[in-house]
């Protein structure tokens, strides 16, 4: 029976006089309690709560696909992420950038998938905020190296000439761990002047070229070029003072006290500019045009 059967028969006993108006209240009391004892808690409200209250609601794995987007979007996705590899095999971007920008896009594939886009944006707009601040020193040292500076004394003098001899060059441009490195033979061409020249090519961005002495081999003249928009091209000086000037603070600091007027390359990015300085017996020189930088380093009989 019910509580409500239980009642009505209370009701009839109290009409027909088989129990008192005391006992009557006494066992409905009984009655109406031992009912909200047995009755399941209401979780309905419970439930709400932890929903609305929740940073994030339980879902069902694996995750539900958005219905929302265009058709074409996904397509767009696999578009920007082959760019991005391309762009980290080149060295455009870091692995770990293209990978977060990878997941920031594909999260956006799937419901409540915004708070992962947003998280690896901002992890990724860090990463940039500290290579940028990173790379805005105007005046930086040679980085310490395990090279060993040339025994000038071991190297034959030749006069007009810059102090170096081209089998050495390689070796003394890849001692600095900065890129960009030589990582093949240079160029060799035969000249109908005075001087033979070579050449090397960092990919399509930048070279490194020169002239020398068939006879005895030194270097006459020097030429490193690279466009801006690539981050080598920012380290083509401390290759070249450390070619001809190893561990040189002086060589360093004149290349932007006078080549950049003690500024940085960013400040000279569309515009065109020409400097020159000495240093001893040499004539260096900068040119930025077309957003193409070129040093040069001279030695005193080359014109």
């Amino acid at each position: 029976m019910t509580n409500v059967d239980h009642l009505a028969a209370l009701e009839l006993m109290k009409e027909e006089g088989a129990i008192s108006d005391r006992e009557f209240e006494d066992l409905r009391n009984e009655i109406l309690t031992l009912g909200d004892a047995h009755s399941p808690p209401d979780t309905s409200t419970a439930s709400e709560n932890d929903g609305a209250n929740g940073w994030v609601s339980l879902r069902q794995w694996p995750p539900t696909l958005r219905t929302d987007l265009p058709p074409n979007y996904p397509i767009g996705l696999l578009v920007i992420a082959a760019f991005l590899i391309v762009a980290s095999m080149v060295g455009i971007v870091s692995w770990l950038v293209s990978f977060l920008a990878v997941l920031a896009l594909t999260a956006t594939l799937v419901e409540d998938g915004i708070r992962v886009s947003i998280a690896a944006g901002l992890v990724i707009f860090a990463i940039v905020t500290i290579g940028v601040l990173g790379n805005s020193s105007s005046s930086p040292t040679i980085p310490a190296t395990n090279a060993v500076a040339p025994d000038p004394v071991s190297e034959p003098t030749v006069a007009g000439a810059l102090g170096v001899g081209l089998g050495d060059l390689v070796d003394q441009w890849n001692a600095l761990e900065e890129a960009p490195s030589i990582t093949r033979g240079l160029t060799r061409n035969t000249e109908p002047g005075q001087y033979d020249s070579f050449i090397y090519r960092f990919g399509e961005w930048g070279r490194l070229a020169g002239a020398y002495d068939p006879a005895t081999d030194s270097l006459r003249a020097l030429l490193a070029a690279g466009q801006l928009s690539n981050e080598a091209t920012s380290q083509l000086y401390l290759h070249l003072c450390f070619v001809l000037h190893p561990y040189s603070q002086e060589c360093i600091d004149s290349y932007f006290q006078y080549g950049l007027s003690d500024g940085t390359l960013t400040d000279f990015g569309d515009t065109n500019h020409q400097a020159s300085w000495q240093i001893e017996d040499q004539t260096w020189s900068v040119e930025i045009e077309g957003n193409v930088l070129t040093i040069r380093a001279l030695g005193a009989d080359t014109g």
